[in-house]
């Protein structure tokens, strides 16, 4: 191994740098919310759960066999 010259010091510092670049995505780090590569996190939909009928109100949300609305 050269270990005295500069060009030897050089090309290992490169190859270091490109197998860093390289392995990155799969290495496991910190995650912010916003990490600018994989955008923003979705904010979590609030839906209402209901039993039966109760407190729906559109239409697509009847089941089979109901009639229209104020029927």
């Amino acid at each position: 191994m050269p270990w005295g010259d500069w060009q030897f010091w050089a090309a290992t510092a490169a190859a270091l740098v490109g197998l860093w670049f390289v392995a990155r995505p799969f290495l496991p780090g910190k995650r912010s919310g916003d990490c600018g590569a994989c955008g923003p996190k979705p904010r979590p939909r609030r839906t209402e759960l209901t039993i039966g009928d109760t407190g729906v109100t559109s239409e697509g949300a009847r089941g089979p066999g109901q009639g229209p609305p104020g029927s």
